[in-house]
């Protein structure tokens, strides 16, 4: 009889661990509780999020709120990715956008190695035009592929992903666009100005000789020399190497330790 319910409590214990295993491995990474997203595009970020937090074995997640109550964003984030029992690892490893349509909140909640991985300010930088347009689905795929930059540089052992190397990402990009566009804008000007000036001088003619444009006896020259006029001083900032790691630590309702921050959209 005791073998049996010896049996009976092993096979109970089997279950619900086998359970919560797949409750976990079918966790979702995206919660649109504010509709902003179509069902295609939800299901493709699923898809992206999933393939990051496998390969770098940390929960990235992006959770959306019409209202969150008389919690903070920096509350609800927290206790969301807590009690929801996301996180990778003894540490919990992952991160969580909100996004909070109330007052138009973004915040990014980091947990486990994450917090000195993945910055905050960095994301916002990447969202936060995209969010102010509406553009949703963009700014969280963006939000997906700068997650999955600072995670692999900091996978590498090359330090954390800072501000100069996304700086710098960003000229590597945008530098050729905006050449493009300064030329196009300059040739505009002096198009508009060249075309200006030939239309005023179409009363001028042209003299044989030089000595018609001087007036007689108006040029007298009795003393050159030089006078120092102005000085130009150029001063270059020099570039300092910014830690880009989560912005500080503090702990949630559950006792636990997160990073991040965010702003308004």
């Amino acid at each position: 009889m005791k073998k049996y319910i010896t049996f009976i409590l092993v096979f109970m214990m089997i279950a619900v661990a086998s359970v919560s295993c797949f409750a976990a491995a079918t966790q979702s990474l995206v919660v649109d509780n504010a509709g902003l997203l179509s069902e295609t595009e939800r299901q493709s970020l699923e898809a992206r999020l999933s393939e990051i937090s496998d390969k770098y074995s940390a929960d990235i997640v992006v959770v959306t709120e019409n209202y969150i109550g008389n919690a903070t964003p920096t509350e609800y984030a927290d206790d969301f990715f807590d009690y929801n029992g996301y996180g990778r690892g003894e540490n919990r490893d992952g991160a969580l956008l909100l996004i909070s349509m109330e007052d138009r909140d973004w915040y990014v909640s980091t947990s486990g190695s994450c917090i000195d991985s993945i910055s905050y300010s960095i994301v916002g930088r990447r969202i936060l035009s995209d969010l102010s347009d509406g553009d949703y689905y963009d700014a969280f795929m963006s939000y997906a592929d700068i997650c999955e930059k600072m995670l692999d540089k900091s996978s590498s052992g090359d330090g954390n992903y800072s501000d100069s190397d996304y700086s710098r990402e960003y000229l590597k990009y945008q530098l050729p666009k905006l050449i493009l566009i300064s030329l196009v804008i300059g040739i505009i000007i002096s198009f508009l100005i060249m075309t200006k000036y030939t239309k005023q001088l179409k009363t001028v003619r042209a003299q044989n000789k030089a000595d018609s444009y001087v007036v007689k006896d108006s040029l007298d020259v009795k003393v050159a020399k030089d006078i120092f006029l102005y000085r130009t001083v150029s001063r270059v900032r020099r570039q300092t190497e910014s830690n880009s790691g989560g912005g500080g630590t503090h702990t949630s309702s559950s006792g636990s330790s997160h990073g991040g921050g965010g702003g308004k959209f």
